[in-house]
């Protein structure tokens, strides 16, 4: 992603780094901007998947190398988690900065929201015998959690 030459913008695709990000605007203007921020639907995989290397949406659209990409994709990140707080921050500053030239905004979350390490278990009673699957589902918490997902997406 970004060369081993420190000052030389040459070789880069896209970066994490605001200061390459806007050296990538001054050295391409006439590219479209994008920035990104997701979580693994972005981030993942880096290595081999399926013969195709480093095969994510947002490494297709690095490998085309005809937009400046500013990345902040993590993986297991949450939608909540940047939506608000420091990503929040992060995420609206650059916004700003870049809004007279930005064409596009990726964004990508809530899975992890529901179904990451912290929360599934939240959502699902244990199975009784005689119990369908419908009630092994806390729906009550599911649904305020999908609710909250659904709010921080409006904001």
């Amino acid at each position: 992603m970004i060369t081993n030459r420190k000052h030389d913008i040459t070789n880069i695709r896209s970066t994490k780094r605001p200061a390459e990000f806007r050296k990538l605007l001054k050295r391409f203007p006439k590219r479209p901007v994008i920035i990104s921020e997701g979580d693994s639907w972005f981030a993942y995989p880096t290595r081999f998947f399926g013969g195709i290397k480093r095969s994510n949406v947002i490494d297709h659209i690095e490998r085309a190398r005809r937009f400046n990409l500013l990345r902040l994709e993590r993986n297991g990140d949450e939608a909540m988690s940047m939506i608000t707080g420091s990503q929040q921050h992060t995420l609206s500053r650059f916004l700003k900065e870049f809004s007279d030239r930005l064409d596009i905004l990726l964004f990508s979350g809530g899975g992890n929201d529901l179904v990451g390490p912290w929360d599934l278990e939240l959502f699902l009673n244990q199975k009784l015998p005689g119990m369908s699957w419908h009630e092994c589902i806390r729906h009550d918490r599911f649904d305020r959690k999908l609710a909250m997902i659904k709010l921080g997406y409006l904001e």
